[in-house]
């Protein structure tokens, strides 16, 4: 292994310990109702789905070290984008279940942004449906909500 890659491996790691070991949880807005200890349960699952989209897997099998020790800016980018996004808001649907959007803004949701569907099966919250819109539909590669329609709910 040579010491370029393997400095990078470093810088990699280290990046992405930072990130993960900070996130910011702040309190995101549901429409309908739902205990505390789930909106807790749901934004830690929210987070760690929100993780494992957008940053980068460390899976030394794939050239990620390698492509990141080569374009470092791009993973300053990729950690720019992860920190910049915030659950907006989760909607409790009639089934109980409750999709949450996450994206930079509310403005911005239509453009940039994703919804995840959590359902609790037997005492436990699952997740479910992953949806992008906007651009993130198209780099991802996932499904494409359709953004006509999100009813977007005004702040509190």
């Amino acid at each position: 292994m040579n010491k370029t890659l393997a400095r990078s491996g470093i810088v990699f790691v280290v990046v992405l310990i930072a990130v993960a070991s900070f996130p910011r949880n702040p309190p995101f807005q549901v429409v309908g109702h739902l205990a505390s200890g789930d909106i807790k349960e749901i934004r830690r699952l929210a987070r760690h789905e929100m993780m494992s989209h957008l940053l980068p897997n460390l899976d030394w099998d794939w050239d990620c070290v390698w492509y990141y020790g080569r374009h470092p800016n791009h993973l300053i980018w990729d950690v720019k984008d992860y920190r910049a996004q915030r659950i907006l808001w989760g909607e409790v649907h009639a089934d109980g279940s409750v999709t949450v959007f996450i994206g930079i803004s509310k403005s911005a949701i239509r453009w940039q942004g994703c919804s995840v569907t959590f359902r609790k099966a037997r005492g436990k919250w699952e997740i479910g449906e992953w949806g992008e819109f906007g651009c993130w539909s198209q780099w991802i590669g996932g499904p494409s909500v359709l953004t006509s329609k999100i009813n977007i709910p005004p702040d509190l």
